[in-house]
């Protein structure tokens, strides 16, 4: 029997909601998937950051690998930052091993899948594409086609100028668009792989889970009935949605449900550049203080005591007043020549060593120095407590080498912080935290001056597995699966032999007996592979991306 894999991907989501909505019947297509297959949380990567989770599902290989960590790195002996997509991804993705097989496949919506690489089929690139009139469509003549059928092809939506109300209405209208184009190609041909990703599971859980659950950020319930009921409405048309796909599935074939990692609520901000400088580990250059910190006053001041109209007019007579003020706030020159450790990231915290003969200016010696000055920060960072509530903050903070191995290492952060529950996120504060280290996220998530969007929700370590056919069995919660199990499961499944250098491996036990005995797992030689041709976006595509991604919230 030849055998077929549907992959619909869920950014985002999450057990926590799916559950208990489930139980209320408001969610019948996942509750029938569920019932009648394999389901369980999937383990994402750390940081739960799409760039490296999407890469990990691709791949199967830990980041340290392929060598995806953020949504920026730094530039070869620099602390200049450049933006990363799917040209920087390094090992074949399961979709490129299938191709080589000769395996038809087709790939919607991937994040980290531009620039699209030829691939027996077609394959339309995600989050990291610069823009509807890029070339992230393979075969280009696709994009024609689609276009005539649909209209403009509608790419992640940009927050940046968005109400609440209006960024909705964009959600919706971009999953029904995407609905429309995965469910045109999928009846065009019997791909032997399918992959979509839908992203409004977590777009609509970035900027809405205050109105959904209120009493988690100790504010008053909203009166408007379409924002307290927007997570839930997503999750209701994607189940929609996922039925009328289903309908187009045949009944050979394999479904498999799953998200790059789960959510919760970010309840509060901790500013670590802040309380690296109180530490004494960075440091700025003293010529430069006067005029930070009468920039950083009267910010403070134009923030905490204008009115909103004010400020909008103020910002119109100007325009660009602001990015241009946060640029300098966030960017006042660093004295890199007194600075032992910086930090990186939003939705996740990494900190990096600046370490002698690694950066143009570092001062901390490898060996004996650098250890211990790791050391020396984990354990001030596992003191941290919330001063509101006297408890602990910092799950944990890993050193590179405990949660990597591979070519790639060197790319990634010397530590990574992991907050409790994933429950605090760090922000650059734009002269607005005092001495405080801690802040209000509400206060602190704001994603454009043009957009009355705040950015509540959080990525979370667990996502979901949900995973229906005929050679999979009934099992209510799947242990120990992980994202970059995927890949070698789908080539499993797909009759391919496993590359031996995957680190993922492949989830036997979703499989029936007799499914497992006639088809053993079989490994093979990864054979030689080329580094990738990193795509460096062009000034203009660089923008673009800088503004998406800005709007998301995702960099500074």
């Amino acid at each position: 029997m030849r055998q077929r894999l549907s992959v619909i991907g869920l950014d985002g989501a999450t057990f926590r909601l799916i559950l208990p909505w489930i139980e209320q019947g408001r969610l019948p297509t996942l509750k029938r998937m569920m019932a009648g297959g394999a389901w369980g949380q999937l383990e994402s990567t750390i940081h739960p950051l799409s760039p490296q989770a999407w890469a990990s599902f691709m791949t199967g290989k830990n980041p340290g690998k392929h060598g995806i960590f953020e949504f920026v790195e730094h530039k070869p002996c620099s602390y200049d930052l450049c933006y990363v997509n799917g040209g920087c991804v390094r090992g074949k993705k399961a979709w490129n091993l299938l191709s080589e097989a000769g395996k038809r496949v087709c790939i919607i919506n991937v994040p980290f899948t531009y620039p699209p690489e030829p691939v027996n089929g077609c394959l339309l690139a995600g989050l990291d594409a610069p823009g509807p009139r890029s070339d992230f469509c393979h075969p280009p003549g696709l994009l024609h086609e689609l276009t005539q059928r649909f209209g403009e092809y509608q790419l992640r939506q940009d927050p940046y100028r968005a109400t609440p109300e209006s960024y909705l209405k964009e959600i919706f209208g971009q999953f029904d668009y995407l609905l429309n184009v995965a469910k045109y190609l999928k009846a065009k041909e019997a791909w032997d792989l399918f992959v979509v990703v839908f992203e409004s599971t977590d777009l609509v859980q970035h900027f809405y889970w205050h109105y959904a659950f209120p009493e988690a950020f100790g504010i008053p319930p909203t009166e408007k009935k379409a924002l307290a009921e927007a997570i839930l409405s997503v999750y209701t048309k994607i189940d929609q949605g996922l039925n009328e796909f289903l309908t187009l599935c045949q009944a050979d074939e394999t479904v498999m449900v799953m998200s790059d990692h789960g959510f919760s609520p970010c309840r509060k901000i901790f500013f670590m550049d802040s309380w690296l400088r109180q530490q004494g580990y960075l440091a700025y250059h003293p010529e430069n203080q006067g005029s930070y910190w009468m920039t950083r006053t009267l910010h403070l001041g134009f923030q905490r005591y204008f009115p909103k109209r004010l400020k909008e007019y103020v910002t119109s007579l100007v325009p660009g007043l602001r990015d241009k003020v946060r640029s300098y706030l966030t960017s006042t020159p660093i004295d890199w020549r007194h600075t032992k450790a910086f930090s990186l990231g939003i939705d996740s915290t990494n900190i990096f060593i600046n370490v002698k003969g690694r950066f143009p200016d570092g001062i901390v010696g490898e060996g004996q120095e650098y250890e211990a000055l790791r050391g020396e920060i984990i354990q001030k960072l596992g003191d941290l407590v919330d001063p509101d509530t006297g408890e602990k903050v910092v799950q944990r903070v890993y050193r590179r080498e405990e949660l990597y191995e591979g070519d790639c290492l060197n790319k990634a952060p010397d530590l990574l912080v992991t907050w409790r529950d994933f429950e605090y996120n760090t922000r650059r504060a734009y002269g607005r935290e005092g001495d405080d280290l801690f802040g209000s996220s509400l206060a602190f998530s704001d994603v454009s001056d043009h957009s009355s969007l705040q950015k509540s929700g959080t990525h979370h370590l667990n996502g979901i597995f949900i995973s229906k056919g005929p050679f999979i069995r009934q099992l209510e919660g799947v242990q120990g699966a992980r994202i970059i199990d995927l890949a070698p499961t789908m080539l499993y499944l797909l009759g391919e032999r496993i590359p031996e250098d995957m680190d993922g491996t492949v989830l036997e036990g979703i499989f029936k007996d007799d499914f497992l005995s006639k088809h053993p797992v079989r490994l093979r030689s990864p054979g030689l592979e080329k580094s990738p041709a990193a795509h460096s976006y062009s000034e203009d595509e660089e923008k673009y991306v800088k503004e998406k991604l800005q709007g998301l919230g995702y960099v500074d």
